[in-house]
């Protein structure tokens, strides 16, 4: 039976994207973001506080900034306190897993971390900290450890990457349940995010599994937007670089299969 993509999918801050390698490291990131959302893409996440460079207003008026470590938590105070404080910002990125040359925090260091973000006044609405790890309870009881933030934090982020859709799935769903009053933005969303994770789709392997699990999470009214790992030109993940390609854009920055998919759904 084919899936019915009409909901979420039509809607224009739907389908966004992970810039996973940072904006600066491929050529013409501005033609390549001008041909991301000539397909589709509303915005990005990429990792960081900064403005991209170079400057563009586009770029910068369409990504999602980042508290990436506890090191940041004081530029972001001074960001969502400024007079051009985010839309939203996301508070540290997968704090359970120690990447980043970053410590692993349990969910009550991190309430601590973050406790200053809810003891202030700001027109910024905060995501929350993005797991490594969404089959976990790490967020939730980062909820139950923090002081006054369930109300500043209306939308949970989630990370999702298994080579298996139907497992893909039972991810979104665990999170899904574990908070079913909030909103939900899956800001990494792929089959795999690296070699490790065993993904050998191929190129329509990939479409499938975007066409399923995007699918999916379209009809759910708790998932508000979803991005797609990655917007860059992206080396296979599988077979030695041969299988698992899940970039939306070539090395020229032109639309690959899969974003051309992306944008048909």
């Amino acid at each position: 039976m084919a899936v019915d993509l009409s909901s979420r999918c039509d809607s224009s801050e739907f389908k966004n994207i992970v810039f996973n390698s940072g904006v600066n490291e491929q050529p013409d990131i501005i033609g390549r973001f001008q041909t991301l959302q000539s397909h589709g893409v509303s915005s990005w996440i990429g990792f960081t506080l900064d403005d991209p460079s170079p400057p563009d207003p586009t770029l910068t008026s369409n990504q999602i900034r980042m508290v990436l470590t506890e090191a940041q938590v004081q530029d972001g105070l001074s960001l969502v306190t400024s007079a051009n404080a985010p839309d939203y910002l996301q508070l540290l990125n997968e704090p359970d897993a120690g990447f980043y040359n970053q410590p692993i925090l349990s969910p009550q260091e991190a309430a601590a971390t973050l406790q200053p973000f809810f003891n202030i006044a700001t027109s910024t609405t905060y995501l929350s900290p993005a797991p490594a790890y969404p089959s976990t309870t790490w967020l939730a009881d980062f909820f139950s450890a923090c002081n006054g933030c369930t109300s500043m934090i209306p939308i949970v982020t989630a990370h999702i990457y298994s080579p298996d859709p139907n497992n893909a799935i039972s991810l979104i769903q665990n999170v899904m349940s574990q908070f079913p009053d909030k909103t939900i933005w899956i800001t990494e969303l792929s089959p795999a995010s690296d070699a490790s994770q065993g993904c050998t789709l191929d190129d329509a392997g990939v479409i499938n599994w975007m066409s399923t699990v995007v699918g999916f999470a379209s009809q759910q009214p708790q998932i508000e937007r979803v991005f797609w790992n990655a917007g860059e030109a992206a080396q296979g993940l599988g077979d030695g670089g041969a299988s698992c390609k899940v970039g939306l854009t070539d090395t020229d920055g032109q639309a690959t299969e899969l974003l051309k998919f992306y944008l048909s759904m």
